[in-house]
């Protein structure tokens, strides 16, 4: 009994729960006055905590700033959202607060967490809630924001949520608001290859008939989504894994749409295994400088014989 005591206390004490010298105010939560100086504003985000509305309306009406900036650039937006109360979002967006609004460091003592480059914008989009992310949407909600710390566009945000489970909708509503199709995130993927990445192949199917780039190649790795495909059609060998029925048909006709586009399922078998070889042998780091390497000379050659073949039209 007393070890159970023990253990619940030292994990209360970790997420900072009820224990006395942790960050929290004594009832579950965090204590806004760690993030902001102006005891308005630490009042407004107390009704945000406690969901009060009709308190936060009146805070708002006394002068409280909707928009202020706290710690880490934190707001009283950022401070609701994470609570995923609609109610409570949705009044200080009727206000005015503006989800577009950027969070400059980590906190994740916030009960969902705030990431560092998260705005509400992003926030809702990878969140399972649509009436909360319609809601911000329609708040003016930028759907071309681009978190700088990842480089992910909402497209990308929607995909590689682990919350939210039916993708399909949000993505077609971010493709007819207007967000980019092909940003480039910092893993090297656009939004058609994270889907790729993540077996997605409807999803992926859905951005290259919006009008994806079905060639679009990283800038460091240069993979393009048919040697996403390829190298996840080895590691089935390899595991002897075997796709649904959906997606398998999803895969075919995704490779149909790649090889009209273009694309060499043979040659890109050829650059995944070449590119395992160089990683194996030499380390990542330097196949990618050997892979780049290859890539220009293709490319100088390719350059060469169209000079050439255009020198003998002539």
């Amino acid at each position: 009994m007393l070890k159970t005591s023990v253990v619940t206390s030292l994990i209360c004490c970790f997420v900072g729960l009820g224990c006395a010298d942790g960050p929290s105010s004594g009832s579950g939560e965090r204590d806004p006055a760690q993030h902001f100086d102006d005891s308005a504003v630490v009042a407004l985000c107390k009704a945000i905590t406690r969901n009060d509305v009709q308190e936060i309306e009146r805070l708002l009406d006394s002068g409280a700033q909707i928009n202020a900036n706290g710690k880490g650039n934190v707001t009283p937006l950022l401070w609701a959202i994470s609570r995923s109360e609609l109610a409570t979002i949705q009044a200080l967006l009727d206000r005015g607060a503006n989800p577009n609004h950027m969070m400059e460091t980590n906190d994740m003592l916030l009960p969902l967490g705030i990431r560092r480059g998260q705005s509400a914008t992003q926030f809702a989009a990878e969140y399972r809630d649509n009436d909360i992310f319609e809601a911000v949407m329609t708040a003016n909600g930028d759907p071309q924001q681009v978190n700088p710390i990842t480089g992910h566009s909402l497209l990308h945000t929607v995909i590689r949520s682990i919350t939210l489970t039916e993708k399909r909708e949000r993505i077609e509503y971010l493709i007819n608001a207007g967000t980019p199709l092909d940003t480039m995130d910092n893993s090297d993927a656009t939004a058609a290859i994270s889907a790729a990445r993540n077996r997605r192949y409807d999803i992926c199917l859905l951005l290259l008939d919006a009008g994806a780039d079905p060639l679009a190649s990283g800038k460091r790795l240069h993979k393009r989504i048919v040697h996403v495909i390829c190298e996840q059609e080895a590691n089935d060998r390899r595991l002897s894994l075997r796709l649904s029925p959906r997606t398998k048909q999803d895969l075919d006709r995704l490779l149909s749409v790649l090889q009209d586009a273009g694309e060499s399922l043979e040659s890109a078998r050829a650059y995944v295994t070449k590119w395992k070889e160089l990683s194996r042998t030499h380390g990542a780091g330097k196949a990618i400088g050997m892979m780049k390497d290859e890539l220009e000379l293709r490319k100088l050659e390719q350059e060469t014989v169209d000079v050439e073949e255009t020198e003998c039209l002539d």
